[in-house]
């Protein structure tokens, strides 16, 4: 005899509406990911910086600590556009703009529907 709970469709998390949610856990990663890697940026960065105020005599270490600090620079600068661009782009809001615009939506009409009733009688 077959359990209830051994049908795989009885099962939460089982359902045709997983596919359609995002993919939180992998968004999650990334991001996580993003920050540590930008923490490891900075951290560098200021290891430089560090290096630089300390100051070497040879006038080639200080041109190649500048270039270094130079690319540290660009390298943060193009990994926060990154950031940016993914938490304020379209396809991250997308799907929870229409989410909220349907049942916000269907709300706004059924609140309506239920004071035209009130008011009706």
């Amino acid at each position: 005899m077959i359990k209830p709970s051994d049908r795989p469709d009885s099962q939460p998390g089982r359902s045709g509406l997983q596919q359609s949610q995002p993919p939180w856990p992998e968004l999650l990663t990334q991001a996580q990911a993003l920050e540590v890697r930008l923490q490891q940026l900075q951290v560098g960065l200021q290891n430089l910086l560090a290096l630089e105020q300390i100051g070497s005599p040879g006038a080639t270490d200080t041109k190649l600590s500048q270039a270094q600090v130079a690319n540290l620079h660009q390298a943060v600068d193009q990994l926060e556009r990154q950031i940016a661009h993914h938490w304020m782009g379209w396809q991250y809001w997308r799907q929870p703009f229409w989410q909220a615009l349907r049942y916000g939506g269907l709300g706004v009409l059924v609140g309506w529907g239920l004071a035209w009733l009130v008011y009706r009688g």
